[in-house]
């Protein structure tokens, strides 16, 4: 079944692709945090902290909205830019253990002029989640090729779905398809219902996706020479990618 996609902030290729990852993130911060039960934390904010400890190398925008639900534990919006560098859209959805849903990861990278990147997956952590994911996929078919050009995995990739979405978006048109294809994913995840799974097999399968996460050199070095060493790996283990304790 294709499912029609939502209309996005704004139909204009003129729009700065700053102007449309914050649009973006707004929309998703907003929709999670409307969920039925949902939780905020507290994130402490890392551009002010390494301003006062003298390690901040380059002045960057930085959200982060971070909520819990009866369903997910932890869902995360960030929004990162270096001004005239590069900007960041980063959603990770991770589900409460044994609930049987697949984890939701969307990430766009945009240049000073262009969309380098997009990321969009349901993640498998145990065989429900796997059948899930399968379904998303089949659901999302003609979407999920409607890309020109498409971008190869990390080496740290293998947590990734057989579904996944990794394209190099190849004009405003085609970002606007990705952000919509983002959006209509996220409220498919928010329809479903749990279906009780393996608890040891889903903490496995975060454990592991979170270590595999880690492992992503390019995330680690940016935020580096922004705020420092000590900071950027502060920030990936306890809010980035956090032990699933």
């Amino acid at each position: 079944m294709t499912r029609p996609l939502p209309k996005v902030a704004s139909e204009s290729p003129s729009l700065a692709l700053n102007d449309l990852l914050a649009d973006e993130a707004a929309w998703f911060a907003q929709r999670l945090r409307a969920i039925e039960g949902a939780k905020p934390h507290e994130v402490p904010d890392y551009a002010l902290v390494a301003r006062e400890k003298g390690t901040l190398a380059k002045p960057v925008s930085w959200t982060n909205v971070i909520v819990s639900t009866p369903l997910f534990r932890r869902a995360h919006v960030e929004l990162f830019e270096i001004a005239d560098m590069i900007a960041v859209l980063h959603v990770c959805i991770f589900p409460q253990p044994g609930m049987g849903l697949p984890i939701f990861g969307f990430d766009v990278v945009a240049g000073q002029s262009r969309a380098t990147g997009g990321f969009l997956d349901m993640s498998v952590v145990d065989t429900v989640s796997a059948r899930r994911s399968a379904h998303w996929a089949s659901t999302f078919e003609a979407q999920r090729f409607a890309f020109a050009e498409p971008r190869g995995l990390p080496d740290w990739g293998d947590i990734f779905s057989p579904g996944v979405v990794a394209i190099r978006p190849t004009s405003p048109a085609e970002a606007q398809v990705l952000f919509a294809l983002g959006r209509a994913s996220l409220e498919w995840l928010l329809a479903l219902e749990a279906s009780p799974g393996s608890l040891e097999d889903d903490r496995a399968g975060q454990r592991r996706y979170i270590e595999r996460q880690r492992q992503n050199e390019h995330t680690f070095r940016m935020l580096k020479g922004c705020v420092g060493e000590d900071l950027a790996r502060d920030f990936m283990d306890r809010w980035l990618f956090p032990d699933p304790a």
